[in-house]
């Protein structure tokens, strides 16, 4: 495991001008605002903390890492999205500018040639500082396109060319992550319709949908790297009321009708009861599964298979 510094400890905190991660609380609660349903008193945390890192299974780590690895290629090829970015935004003629950058940036990170990597990571830093200074002014989609950009570059980050192992970045990295995504949640990562069984708008689903993927990547991806690094990891307990991932049938619709009829095959065979994440903490060890875990599991796209990764 690498302990070198990607970047130099004390030049990031200048460029970003954020806190310091000695003065952070880890268990600061990720979901600000209202929790419209309470999963079992006796459920096991969908977010462990430090004191059960160590007895998790390192595969689970390596799986979720590995796998967000080859986002940012996936980003550059201009072929099918990561799996966190849903294809209509992905092809979209009114794509937001953080995220088209990101995209350009992604491309260049991809063609690097040798000695461009110093540069490629003061640009990444430059386009993470501009975020962390405007996010408070972006409406909702631009600000879920800024947490998308912001996630692929915290994996570029982590995994620059030539490497093998995991570099340690600056702390206030993951401090100003998790301060922007309370910010993204203070509206809700539900929608009312959700909530009261209804079927929401194609454009509120694809957005709500793609604010809680990109929220789950970026606690995965610090949970993975915390556990790699033996560090404590974000407390986000309050995710465990939330949907979990939907079927990779309705996820990668693009026309509105065929996707309003899914959704009512979807909300058919759910009957309002939709799969919770905290759900992915009662799983038992063995190849045996619920009758609710292995509905869900038969629909489920890679993503949601990464959360499977990290169950017995």
């Amino acid at each position: 495991m690498g302990t070198t510094p990607l970047l130099d400890p004390e030049t990031p905190d200048e460029v970003f001008n954020l806190k310091d991660f000695d003065h952070m609380n880890v268990d600061c609660p990720l979901i600000a605002g209202d929790i419209h349903l309470d999963p079992p008193e006796n459920m096991l945390a969908l977010c462990p903390g430090l004191d059960i890192l160590q007895s998790l299974p390192q595969q689970s780590m390596s799986t979720v890492l590995r796998t967000m690895s080859t986002w940012p290629r996936a980003l550059a090829k201009d072929v099918d999205p990561p799996a966190v970015l849903h294809h209509t935004q992905y092809f979209s003629e009114t794509m937001p500018d953080c995220l088209a950058k990101c995209i350009s940036i992604a491309k260049m990170w991809v063609g690097q040639v040798e000695g461009a990597s110093e540069m490629i990571v003061s640009l990444i830093q430059k386009e993470m500082s501009s975020l962390y200074l405007h996010y408070h002014t972006y409406d909702e989609p631009t600000i879920v396109a800024a947490l998308q950009s912001l996630l692929f570059y915290t994996i570029m980050l982590l995994f620059p060319p030539n490497r093998t192992s995991i570099p340690f970045l600056p702390p206030s990295i993951f401090a100003s992550l998790l301060e922007i995504t309370v910010h993204t949640s203070t509206d809700g990562l539900m929608l009312p319709s959700e909530i009261n069984g209804n079927r929401p708008s194609f454009s509120d689903w694809i957005l709500i949908s793609s604010k809680r993927r990109v929220i789950f990547s970026l606690y995965l991806l610090h949970w993975s790297y915390s556990v790699n690094h033996g560090l404590p990891s974000f407390n986000c307990d309050e995710l465990g009321h939330v949907m979990a991932p939907p079927p990779r049938w309705l996820w990668r619709e693009t026309d509105k009708d065929r996707w309003q009829k899914l959704y009512g095959k979807h909300m058919a065979q759910w009957e309002g009861e939709e799969f919770r994440m905290w759900e992915y903490a009662e799983i038992k060890p063995g190849p045996f599964l619920s009758r609710r875990a292995s509905m869900w599991l038969e629909d489920a796209d890679e993503f949601g298979l990464m959360f499977f990764s990290i169950g017995e």
